[in-house]
């Protein structure tokens, strides 16, 4: 048995044998056709591209402004940060100061006639040629006194002086310097001491 296509020609052929019967008949049309479509397409796959590009470089550009933004920002904060615990510190050691200010302030009040001895007391062991410019009281009924001599064998005998006062203990000095006032030659000291 033997199979009759009666359809027209160009039914009876398939896509692809219609498709090379175009090419073979209009081969240079089919491809200009074929070259300018890959070259449209190329060029707007390059337009699209360079658009992509250049907003990925704007959006680039603009992240890397931000970091640099944070940071500057971030270097401040540490800055910051490091000023905060300088001022905190600074804080808490005049506040320790002060309370021991307190303390000794209210013990020096229980006891005015006391700190009026003692004063006194003081004064009566300060050699001739000696001055006191400095009298602090700290922690611990601690006393810092600082003052200038023409002597430093006034110095000793004022730290000897305190020794064998009843008002003063634990007495040492913590610097004698040489110096001079105009011509005349002088020695700087500090002795600290307890009181009571």
């Amino acid at each position: 048995m033997e199979r009759v296509n009666l359809l027209p020609e160009e039914a009876q052929l398939g896509v692809a044998e219609r498709l090379l019967q175009l090419v073979e008949r209009d081969f240079l049309q089919v491809l200009v056709g074929v070259v300018g479509a890959v070259v449209t397409i190329g060029f707007i796959l390059w337009v699209s591209q360079s658009i992509t590009l250049k907003r990925n470089q704007k959006r680039l550009d603009a992240l890397k402004r931000e970091i640099e933004i944070l940071q500057v920002e971030s270097q401040n904060l540490e800055s910051f940060s490091k000023q905060l615990d300088q001022v905190e510190s600074e804080l808490i050691r005049q506040k320790k100061l002060l309370d021991w200010k307190v303390e000794f302030l209210k013990a020096a009040r229980s006891q005015p006639r006391k700190w009026a001895e003692l004063l006194k007391d003081l004064r009566r062991n300060i050699p001739r040629g000696m001055w006191l410019s400095e009298l602090e009281t700290g922690p611990q009924n601690s006393l810092r006194i600082a003052g200038g001599a023409t002597d430093e064998n006034l110095v000793s005998q004022f730290m000897s002086n305190l020794k064998d006062s009843p008002y003063f203990s634990n007495v040492g000095f913590t610097y004698t310097e040489k110096g001079a006032i105009g011509n005349v030659p002088i020695v700087k000291f500090e002795i600290v001491c307890r009181v009571g």
